[in-house]
């Protein structure tokens, strides 16, 4: 909430109303709050595959991940800024901005300016694979197969490229300026983050619990 002496009043009545659901509402103690997980929770989340959320900060930036069973490593990327996210996310949306005008002018039959050699989202895809996805994957020790994951000593073996149901299944869970960037198709010439993981999105982890219990 913005603070403004302008402001103050209707900031007062906001936090009154919130209180007064929190208090008088069946299962909205925590509305506007942060959700608390147990480590039972935890190892929920994580059963079927790491989940992978990504933190930015004005001064740093890393990658927490939730391993089977109920381990959590912090993952530093230190190549990764606050203004990097901001002008990669401007740069994303406006190379997909073009790309859907060109596809507009094809279905009209319209003459289009041929795409240059050095695409913008190439760059941007480019750089969130060496930045984010790399670092992630170097850190990362479990198996490839998804049926062997839920194995004790996942834990020890390096994840390599695979195809199919082989690769490793990851819930990505952006937060801040992360969410404005396609951190699954992350690729180069050579590698994408496609060859190693299956890729999902949540908004928050009290998401995924809640779609695991249903």
């Amino acid at each position: 909430v913005l603070y403004t002496p302008q402001r103050l009043p209707q900031v007062d009545e906001l936090y009154a109303i919130v209180h007064r659901a929190q208090t008088l509402l069946p299962g909205l103690e925590q509305l506007a709050l942060y959700d608390h997980f147990s480590s039972l929770a935890l190892v929920k989340a994580a059963n079927q595959g790491p989940v992978i959320v990504l933190l930015s900060q004005q001064n740093t930036c890393f990658a927490v991940v939730l391993k089977n069973p109920g381990i959590t490593v912090t993952i530093p990327l230190p190549f990764v800024s606050e203004k990097w996210l901001v002008e990669s996310g401007d740069s994303w949306r406006q190379a997909m901005h073009t790309a859907r005008k060109a596809m507009r002018n094809r279905l009209v039959m319209q003459k289009i300016k041929i795409a240059e050699p050095i695409n913008p989202q190439d760059c941007v895809l480019e750089a969130l694979w060496k930045k984010v996805v790399k670092p992630i994957i170097d850190a990362l020790k479990i198996r490839v197969s998804a049926s062997e994951y839920r194995g004790t000593d996942q834990l020890t073996v390096c994840l390599q490229p695979s195809k199919g149901r082989h690769r490793c299944r990851v819930w990505w869970c952006p937060t801040g300026r992360f969410s404005d960037l396609p951190v699954h198709a992350a690729s180069t010439q050579r590698e994408r983050c496609s060859d190693y993981f299956v890729s999902s999105y949540i908004p928050t982890l009290g998401v995924l619990l809640n779609a695991r219990q249903t």
